[in-house]
């Protein structure tokens, strides 16, 4: 994980944290045409940035205060549970 720390007078602080993810999981956080990522940055107010391409490995940056930050870092960590429990509802109402 790559940490950037910035301090600007006071007690504002802004943070960059990198994170690397598989590219199937990386994919499945941006959502169809970035639905996911952009709700994301909205409900969090954090930056986030998902790098391009089709390698096994993209990085995941967040950008933004501390407090956006970890909200948006929640949300990611909590999105392949969520995934999860869509594709077994999905999967019974099928049935």
């Amino acid at each position: 994980m790559l940490l950037t720390v910035v301090i600007e007078g006071g007690f504002n602080v802004t943070l960059t944290i990198g994170l690397l993810m598989h590219g199937k999981e990386a994919g499945s956080l941006m959502g169809k045409k970035a639905e996911s990522v952009k709700k994301m940055h909205e409900e969090s107010g954090a930056h986030i940035n998902i790098s391009e391409g089709n390698c096994p490995g993209r990085i995941i940056t967040l950008a933004g205060p501390t407090n956006t930050i970890f909200t948006a870092l929640a949300m990611i960590m909590d999105k392949p549970e969520e995934d999860i429990n869509s594709s077994m509802t999905n999967s019974t109402a099928d049935s």
